[in-house]
């Protein structure tokens, strides 16, 4: 059994009604077992050479932490499997970009829009199809973040937020619930830009998000298929 006949179990719909939005999620993970699969020279090298671009595998190779090389193969490798399978293509095929004046990648001439992001050990990649061809942005984040302090972070970043959200932010009593909100709040805005494919080149307190209700995080719920 081929990756591609594991995919079409799946029944992804890659060619569902162009006249609605239609939005597919796909994700996957740098495991513990994959990592010890890297961890083999041997088997970081054939893995690397799925990769097929030369350029591409000595940008790869050449990243030190360990962690962050084998990240940016599993992201370079489940990017073409994803957008190859969608594109009815050979799943370690090179995908052909073009690029808008800020950098953000585009299919040429496909039915769909796509965008990644990836947070810790999670890599994913969003699809949109319509007949318009709408843009997309996907940001991820995880619930804790070692780098931001829960009890400083509105302070800490206040910057990236429009007052209103600063406001919003800091009428939450409760400390655990405002820093939820707040990496909530920040990947919204994330988003935002990586859908305008502005990314960096815009200033994140430039635009705001209101919210009719609190966030909860009870409320989300992952199914893996």
């Amino acid at each position: 059994m081929t990756l591609r006949d594991d995919l079409d179990k799946l029944d992804i719909k890659t060619n569902p009604n162009i006249n609605e939005s239609n939005i597919i999620l796909f994700t996957t993970r740098l495991s513990p077992s994959l990592t010890e699969f890297l961890q083999d020279d041997f088997n970081f090298e054939l893995s690397l050479r799925l990769v097929g671009n030369l350029k591409d595998q000595l940008r790869i190779r050449s990243i030190k932490d360990e962690n962050l090389r084998f990240k940016q193969l599993i992201s370079s490798l489940f990017t073409n499997i994803v957008l190859n399978y969608l594109q009815g293509t050979e799943l370690f095929s090179k995908v052909k970009f073009t690029y808008n004046e800020y950098g953000k990648p585009q299919l040429i001439e496909q039915g769909f829009q796509f965008n990644s992001s990836s947070s810790n050990d999670i890599v994913s990649i969003v699809v949109e199809y319509s007949h318009k061809q709408s843009p997309i942005g996907i940001d991820l984040s995880h619930s804790v973040q070692p780098a931001i302090s829960s009890r400083e972070c509105v302070d800490q970043f206040s910057e990236i937020f429009d007052f209103r959200e600063v406001s919003y932010l800091k009428a939450i009593n409760d400390e655990e619930k405002r820093y939820f909100t707040f990496n909530h709040f920040w990947t919204l805005k994330e988003s935002f830009a990586k859908l305008l494919g502005s990314g960096l080149n815009v200033n994140l307190a430039d635009f705001f998000f209101k919210i009719n209700k609190e966030f909860k995080e009870e409320e989300y719920s992952f199914t893996q298929v």
